[in-house]
């Protein structure tokens, strides 16, 4: 496959480079960044989509550590490097198949998400799978505490009850509306 943007390539192909180095990328692509790119910025290009930490993607690509803060700056204001970054990054997008829809949804779903469609009528804690869909996407974690207590109540007997406490977070409520409305332009 093959985009161009101004005249200039950024080739995905199995396995070759124009400057002849190879780029592996985690999900099963090789890129061939924009020609021009010297090795280390091939790999830089790589490297950054991972964790979109350009310090970190700098010191991946064997650029030196003390200065790899600075470096990954500087690289990804070069215009040829930040064109062939967002290549990689809108194949990233492409094989997760997440449009604009999608991202809406899923910060809709945080931010609109309300607590009290974790119970039924009666205050009982639904269990995980019969949780709504929108809700079971709202919850970042669940912790499940048991414990067991003993209790002697007339000197001779030792009755053990289980005690079981559940914590639920959500995802950050205010980040996924801020999001929301960041997308609707308020």
């Amino acid at each position: 496959m093959s985009t161009t943007d101004g005249g200039n390539d950024a080739v995905l192909a199995a396995g070759q480079s124009a400057a002849g180095a190879v780029c592996e990328h985690p999900a099963g692509f090789t890129m061939v960044p924009r020609r021009g790119l010297t090795p280390k910025q091939e790999r830089f290009v790589v490297e950054y989509p991972k964790d979109c930490n350009s310090a970190a993607a700098a010191r991946r690509a064997g650029y030196s550590a003390k200065t790899a803060d600075r470096t990954g700056y500087k690289l990804l204001r070069k215009a040829e490097i930040s064109a062939a970054v967002q290549v990689v990054l809108q194949r990233h997008l492409a094989t997760l198949d997440l449009s604009l829809e999608r991202i809406i949804q899923e910060a809709a779903r945080v931010g609109i998400s309300d607590i009290g469609d974790l119970f039924t009528e009666d205050g009982q804690l639904l269990a995980p799978h019969e949780l709504p869909d929108d809700v079971r996407r709202a919850v970042s974690s669940v912790k499940v505490l048991k414990t067991q207590v003993e209790v002697d109540s007339d000197g001779d007997r030792t009755t053990t009850t289980r005690l079981d406490t559940v914590e639920i977070k959500f995802w950050d409520k205010l980040r996924g509306l801020e999001l929301l409305a960041k997308l609707k332009g308020f």
